[in-house]
């Protein structure tokens, strides 16, 4: 969504009356957008290495930014050991978390 000022009425009906929001205003914030390189949820068999295909963001101009530094990825993935692993990845524009998504990781024999 780009920034400005839209001509947005949202209705909805409670106890048989119609209420409505208007005057709405989206504020873009560049590279607001995050998202995941390759799938959200990927299997390693155990003892194989495991590389992180990685993140990109989308700035409200339609730039793509590969691997942004203002990703902060928490987690890690030990493919020594059986189990399921989270990756969480948070986009952080001046201070405040903007945007985050998750990837699982799941380590195993079959």
């Amino acid at each position: 969504i780009l920034e400005g000022d839209y001509g947005i009425n949202i209705i909805y009906q409670y106890n048989s009356r119609n209420t409505s929001i208007s005057d709405v205003t989206f504020v873009g914030t560049e590279g607001s957008f995050l998202y995941l390189k390759g799938s959200s949820e990927m299997t390693v068999l155990t003892g194989m290495s495991f590389t992180d295909p990685g993140t990109f963001t989308v700035s409200s101009d339609g730039q793509i930014v590969e691997n942004d530094e203002r990703i902060v990825v928490n987690g890690t993935v030990d493919t020594l050991t059986e189990g399921t692993y989270t990756l969480t990845y948070q986009l952080i524009v001046e201070g405040s978390i903007i945007d985050t998504k998750v990837r699982t990781v799941i380590v195993g024999n079959s």
